[in-house]
């Protein structure tokens, strides 16, 4: 017989039963590509000529996939390219590491690059997150690319079914975690995208993934965090909580006894997001009627 529906699905809560992965493909390769090349003089080991060339035949490659919107991010990719990128990721510090990172964030969009590492070495996939989440470098971008890199894995289905595979869930979440808490704005809203990716895959019946991801998104939400939040990192953590919380008591439960109070958030929305406020507003109604579905049930029982 067909499993009787939580009684989330009678409130209508429609936004937060989207399902499409979150993912970053805006790149502007013109800029991203030269500036590779420009660190190639600081690689570890040096590069050669075929190298230098191999890289200029991608960068022509994706300025044709970036001709058109969204990129078509199916070419043949150039013989060696996974090699060359993990050379690179290997032989340029933390500093210098941020055109390499940003290459890999867009090639992870790519079906056979994203799958390569997905069917044969996750591990590559776990090192930068082990590295950049524990680097101290000078240059802003550098971690916030290795999380969106994280991110774009989700845009594969194999891609996403290795990210939130158990043997590596427990790094996954502390990156994600340890993003919210940081006071760079651009890494919590990335941090916050990719904590939405992984509500999408998290089963309902594993309450203590689930609720390991509510605590760190409510913190943030909250305003207790290091980073003075914004629009679009109050959006993105409205959606990721909401997808956590819809047909899920437990998690509706560890909401309302945390107090989460979103006013900061529509008190000082601006309007660097068109109808931020409202988007901000609705997302949060949205949630309240999830948490008091669970509340009011509770009380009748």
């Amino acid at each position: 017989s067909k499993a009787p529906q939580h009684r989330h699905h009678a409130l209508g809560v429609r936004s937060f039963l989207v399902s499409k992965p979150v993912t970053f493909s805006a790149a502007n390769i013109a800029k991203m590509m030269p500036k590779l090349l420009s660190f190639l003089p600081d690689v570890s080991g040096g590069c050669s000529e075929a190298e230098r060339q191999l890289l200029s035949d991608l960068q022509a490659a994706l300025s044709t996939a970036y001709e058109s919107s969204p990129p078509k991010l199916s070419f043949p990719l150039p013989d060696g390219i996974t090699d060359l990128w993990e050379k690179l990721i290997d032989g340029l510090d933390d500093d210098h590491a941020f055109p390499i990172l940003d290459l890999g964030r867009v090639l992870a969009l790519h079906p056979d690059f994203n799958q390569h590492y997905a069917w044969n070495d996750m591990g590559r996939i776990e090192n930068i997150a082990r590295r950049f989440r524990a680097s101290k470098c000078s240059h802003p971008a550098s971690r916030p690319l290795a999380l969106k890199l994280l991110v774009n894995m989700f845009s594969t289905g194999s891609g996403a079914n290795q990210m939130f595979d158990q043997s590596r869930l427990s790094l996954m979440t502390e990156v994600m975690q340890e993003g919210l808490a940081c006071d760079n704005p651009t890494t919590v809203q990335v941090a916050g995208s990719l904590a939405f990716n992984f509500s999408l895959f998290v089963s309902r019946k594993d309450v203590d993934t689930l609720l390991s991801f509510v605590v760190p998104i409510v913190h943030a939400l909250s305003g207790n965090g290091e980073c003075k939040l914004n629009d679009e990192i109050d959006y993105v953590l409205l959606m990721a909580l909401g997808k956590l919380v819809y047909g899920c008591d437990e998690a509706a439960e560890l909401v309302n006894t945390l107090e989460l109070d979103l006013k900061r958030a529509l008190a000082s929305s601006s309007k660097k997001v068109p109808n931020a406020c409202l988007f901000i507003s609705v997302a949060w109604a949205l949630l309240c009627r999830a948490i008091s579905s669970h509340t009011s049930g509770r009380e009748r029982r």
